[in-house]
């Protein structure tokens, strides 16, 4: 017997592979704003969400191939510090 689930109960799962950018903005991400990995995923899909329902989503690269001209992965330590 367990805690009966609430009305939103998190019952679905994902398994998702990222790249090292994408778990280093991730991590950063979590780190910064004191959430864990998982919901700062669930935060930025509601955002993705609400900003696709308002026309606020402008200039995101239509093919996967030119998402690098989006990133904003640090090549050294120094641009890390500049960045967060």
């Amino acid at each position: 017997m367990g805690r009966p689930k609430g009305f939103n109960g998190k019952c679905e799962q994902y398994r998702l592979r990222l790249s090292q950018e994408e778990n280093y903005i991730l991590k950063k991400l979590a780190e910064k704003e004191g959430l864990s990995k998982a919901e700062v995923l669930r935060k930025g899909l509601k955002i993705f969400n609400y900003l696709s329902k308002n026309d606020g989503i402008i200039g995101y690269p239509e093919i996967e191939e030119n998402d690098n001209d989006i990133n904003g992965y640090p090549k050294t330590d120094e641009e890390d510090e500049d960045i967060w």
